[in-house]
């Protein structure tokens, strides 16, 4: 057993101690490990040097489109689902309460504006309290379909269960077929 000045209040204390009893310090006489910090700055030496070598050799200049390979670069394009979602648009929505006040009943008014029609779209409202706090959530997929640039009304869809302290809702389109 050694005794060594903590790494905090500089009180010696044993080598074994997990904790100071001077000022509670866990590990108190830990110190860095050095050989892990200098093979950390051998590491950051090379790596600037690879830096500036590779500068020299291209003469320190930007690199040009040429020396750039293009054809490898990410590029994203849009699923014709998720486009659909994109222009696919709830206009005009009301809900109420029924069955005892615990079953939410919404009407939406539904706008396609993706080239191509959709069916079977899921609807999800995410419901809150009068103080703001989420409480409840509902999902629903009304089978029908709406025609590339047609707008369509859904009367009265059953969403199911709510609780009963839901005041405010907010709903949107999660997911569509595209026919």
């Amino acid at each position: 057993m050694a005794l060594r000045p903590c790494t905090e209040c500089k009180r010696e204390i044993s080598t074994e101690a997990r904790v100071c009893p001077n000022c509670g310090k866990k590990n108190p006489t830990a110190r860095p490990n050095t050989a892990a910090i200098g093979c950390l700055g051998v590491l950051g030496f090379l790596f600037l040097i690879g830096i500036c070598s590779k500068d020299q050799r291209s003469g320190g200049s930007s690199p040009t489109a040429a020396d750039m390979d293009v054809s490898s670069a990410p590029v994203h394009t849009e699923s014709p689902k998720e486009e659909a979602l994109r222009q696919v648009e709830i206009l005009k929505w009301s809900w109420s309460k029924g069955g005892f006040d615990n079953i939410m009943m919404a009407t939406f008014r539904v706008r396609n504006g993706y080239s191509r029609p959709v069916k079977d779209l899921e609807f999800t409202c995410v419901h809150s309290a009068p103080s703001g706090t989420v409480i409840d959530r509902n999902v629903r997929t009304v089978y029908q379909v709406i025609g590339a640039g047609k707008t369509r009304r859904f009367t009265e869809i059953n969403m199911g269960f709510i609780n009963t302290q839901a005041s405010s809702s907010s709903c949107t389109i999660t997911d569509l077929v595209v026919e």
